[in-house]
């Protein structure tokens, strides 16, 4: 023990060419006894193979204790556990080292959320990857915080942004202040004496034009595929085999809802949005948005 520091000595080393830079990553789980690993599998004393090394990092991050790093010498294996000496530089450095990983994440977790769903959100499907990229760095900045601290292995686990957090996301884009002092002078000496001649043939020809191209370039590649099969209704089923897709959450996220909300798809049966026989159709302006039909 030193007052920097925690180390625990293990003799004998690493085997089957195991590094300790490995053991900080997903890797293989090779025991020396097998018949004894498996033992301890099966009494519930090992959730997962290979998996020790990366709950304790996960475990130290979520109590916002630096990260424990292992080192190899002649005599065996080393495992190190810093102090928690670093937390007056933490915060200075937070809002300019925000990654972009992080910041896509926190954009989802204004309000609660579990691991599965944020993971739909961000289109990830490796759990390790999103642990290990995402969640992890975001607990250890202070960035996100567990609505069951003392459970973090809970199933009912959900993670929201802190304070912090939520000062570090997406900013909210704000209007262009010079765009009000510049339109009030313009508008209204030239409106006023040329009212008649002027406002019949301004009116058609700009608002055709803006209106198009600003709803085809706000539709998503996800949404636009999902229209070119609703030119007739279709069930969720039928709709998931054509987009090729059999995860019903990431299909309904990314695809269903947004272009319900857009107004671009209706229901057969709108009073009943939980029915069996509910269907799906694309409206006019889906019709249009998909380029179908033009």
């Amino acid at each position: 023990m030193y007052d920097d520091r925690l180390e625990i000595g293990n003799p004998g080393g690493l085997h089957f060419g195991l590094t300790p830079e490995a053991l900080r990553a997903p890797h293989l789980s090779l025991p020396w006894n097998p018949l004894m690993a498996g033992v301890f599998y099966r009494a519930g004393i090992i959730e997962t193979w290979g998996s020790g090394t990366l709950r304790m990092i996960e475990a130290c991050q979520a109590a916002r204790h630096p990260t424990p790093r292992w080192e190899g010498d002649p005599g065996g294996i080393r495992l190190v556990l810093p102090g928690p000496h670093v937390t007056p530089q933490v915060t200075p450095e937070v809002t300019p080292e925000v990654a972009p990983e992080i910041r896509g994440l926190l954009s989802h977790c204004r309000e609660p959320r579990g691991r599965k769903e944020l993971q739909v959100l961000l289109g990830l499907t490796d759990p390790d990857h999103f642990r290990l990229a995402y969640l992890l760095p975001a607990l250890g900045a202070g960035l996100i915080e567990m609505t069951i601290p003392d459970k973090p292995n809970s199933r009912l686990q959900q993670y929201r942004a802190t304070p912090a957090g939520l000062h570090a996301g997406p900013r909210r884009v704000l209007s262009d202040p010079p765009v009000t002092p510049e339109v009030t002078p313009e508008v209204t000496p030239e409106v006023t004496p040329e009212v008649t001649p002027e406002v019949t043939p301004e009116v058609t020809p700009e608002v055709t034009p803006e209106v198009t191209p600003e709803v085809a370039t706000e539709v998503t590649p996800e949404v636009r595929g999902l229209l070119s099969h609703c030119r007739e209704p279709r069930g969720r089923k039928e709709l998931q085999v054509l987009l090729g897709l059999t995860d019903p959450d990431h299909f309904r996220l990314a695809y269903l809802n947004p272009a319900l909300q857009a107004g671009l798809l209706e229901m057969t049966i709108p009073d009943k949005p939980n029915s069996r026989l509910q269907r799906y159709r694309a409206t006019a302006a889906g019709l249009l948005a998909a380029g179908v039909g033009r």
